[in-house]
């Protein structure tokens, strides 16, 4: 299973970014030992839309999950449709998430948060 987060530096370590579609880095967490990456967002300078876009850069790089601070209704749908699971995260390091994550901590996502933390 790979899993992303919005990250405002390139490691695990980092804090996640509350900004979705404006978030700089995704750190991809895969399941498999050494497996690791963090990828740039190629529309984290997007002027409109930029939610929607990066939820489709996510289901382009094969992801299973997202653990997000928040995010809107149509990035929402975009995950959904391609079966992507959505958590909803509380700030903090990345890597407490994952933890979370991996003990089913986290709270399934809803659009609906956008615009609040």
């Amino acid at each position: 299973m790979i899993l992303a987060i919005p990250v405002n530096e390139n490691l695990g370590t980092s804090d996640l970014c509350v900004s979705l579609g404006g978030a700089p880095r995704f750190f991809c967490c895969n399941t498999e030992p050494g497996a690791d990456r963090t990828l740039d967002n190629p529309v984290a300078n997007a002027k409109g839309g930029s939610g929607v876009k990066v939820a489709q850069f996510v289901a382009d790089q094969n992801m299973n999950a997202l653990i997000t601070v928040r995010g809107g209704k149509n990035a929402a749908e975009v995950l959904i449709t391609a079966v992507i699971q959505i958590c909803r995260a509380q700030g903090g390091m990345a890597k407490v998430h994952l933890a979370a994550f991996a003990e089913g901590k986290l709270q399934s996502f809803h659009a609906g948060f956008h615009h609040q933390q």
